[in-house]
């Protein structure tokens, strides 16, 4: 590999020492979704040589929050970038890409401030054929496509000093968000107990009670995501159904017979 001891070298001089990655290199699943030949390319589809080239001229290596960083600007430099494109990505990026190009969830901090940047561009990057621009010095070009270096300073220093807490966020979000999820199976599942047991026990029938079991279940269902809300009202109400009709039942009904 070629050293640049240039400071301030042109694109090709920065290209020889940063590519990594041969085009038939890139996995399939990759190039579906990025590579403009793709008939289901994402917006911000750009070929990998660009790709490449944008990594120098916004001064990002080859980490994943670097190329969390690069595709989530060309994404958000691309005007038909819409909200359920960014989830698309994000899900196959997190679930489906192989490793080690498989981003993870920290990575999507650096995703949203290199889309937001991308945003702030008029000029289509994903567009340009960079290949002229290729003797052509790296500040040179960043000054004549409009990307500011002190901005991209900035960037830096905003992602060192809260990409911690961006994570702690999103932790606690997702599991206020599992929490719910957890809230609403309880609710779902007492409910079906519930219709169980009352159709059982309104058929009225030798084994009628048996019903009881399911409004039991139904009932302690219920407290249980009461509890979890600090509902003190449907705590009383579940809680008291529970112990004073639900068991109370099932012991008459079958074992006191």
């Amino acid at each position: 590999m070629t050293m640049i001891t240039d400071k301030n070298p042109t694109l090709s001089e920065a290209l020889q020492e940063f590519s990594i990655d041969r085009p038939e290199e890139i996995p399939w699943i990759i190039r579906l979704l990025e590579n403009p030949q793709s008939p289901i390319a994402l917006p911000g589809k750009i070929s990998l040589y660009n790709h490449d080239c944008l990594h120098i001229l916004l001064d990002r290596k080859v980490t994943s929050s670097d190329e969390a960083f690069v595709i989530g600007f060309t994404m958000g430099n691309d005007p038909n970038t819409k909200p359920w494109h960014l989830k698309v990505f994000k899900f196959f990026s997190l679930y489906l890409y192989p490793h080690p190009y498989r981003f993870t969830y920290q990575d999507f901090y650096h995703f949203g401030l290199g889309f937001k940047y991308g945003r702030s561009k008029r000029a289509r990057f994903n567009q340009i054929n960079f290949a002229q621009y290729k003797n052509v010095k790296i500040a040179l070009l960043r000054q004549v496509l409009g990307i500011d270096e002190s901005s991209l300073l900035k960037i830096k220093l905003i992602e060192n000093a809260n990409k911690h807490q961006y994570l702690m966020n999103f932790n606690k979000k997702k599991k206020q968000q599992l929490k719910l999820l957890r809230l609403k199976a309880l609710k779902i599942s007492s409910s079906i107990f519930a219709f169980c047991g009352g159709l059982i026990l309104a058929l009225n029938n030798s084994w009628s009670g048996y019903g009881f079991i399911f409004l039991a279940c139904s009932s302690s269902q219920m407290l249980i995501a009461s509890v979890l809300e600090k509902d003190k009202i449907m705590i009383c109400y579940s809680g008291t159904l529970f112990t004073c009709v639900d068991l109370i039942g099932i012991y008459f009904w079958l074992f006191a017979r």
